[in-house]
């Protein structure tokens, strides 16, 4: 073992080499199975990093985010939306308040897309908002019946959003592009 250390340092030390008897470059075994353990875990992170983008796509699809028309932005990041959802974010850009509407419905649809949003289910999400109201710290979001009736509302207050299912008629309110 001595010896083979001695050949290491007296060519410069090759780390990731050994030598043989016949003083041939060999790699080392070990160094060559913790590569390909390296290789299959970038792998695994590379596929679970694509993985998780497609859910998030997936979430949203069949919603819209809608907003009221005095609203300036046309767009909006995830983080930003999330930021809104959990009342980090309590005015828009120009100073107005930002009025959170919900819609009240039985198909789930829109509580797939909160979760996505807000990293909250539909009940944490409720008991979350309640405890910020208790503690003086935001307003509880506004629930509303039907999605016709969730558009209506928007459309007539100022800073409001929401997030409604796709076929909904869109009049009166701005559609937000999420990135």
């Amino acid at each position: 073992m001595k010896m083979r250390k001695i050949i290491d340092l007296e060519r410069g030390d090759t780390w990731p080499l050994s030598y043989d008897a016949t003083c041939r470059a060999v790699p080392k075994r070990g160094l060559v199975r913790a590569t390909q353990i390296r290789t299959a875990l970038k792998m695994i992170l590379a596929c679970a990093v694509l993985f998780v983008g497609v859910l998030q796509a997936s979430a949203l699809d069949g919603v819209v985010v809608i907003v009221n028309k005095s609203v300036a932005a046309d767009s909006i990041s995830a983080a930003a939306l999330k930021d809104i959802y959990t009342g980090n974010t309590k005015y828009w850009p120009d100073g107005r308040n930002v009025d959170i509407a919900l819609l009240d419905d039985e198909t789930g649809t829109t509580d797939a897309a909160l979760n996505e949003v807000s990293g909250m289910g539909a009940s944490y999400f409720r008991t979350f908002w309640q405890r910020m109201v208790f503690s003086g710290r935001g307003q509880q979001p506004d629930r509303i019946g039907d999605a016709a009736s969730l558009v209506a509302f928007v459309a007539s207050t100022k800073g409001a959003i929401a997030i409604v299912p796709a076929n909904a008629d869109l009049k009166g309110v701005k559609k937000l592009e999420v990135k």
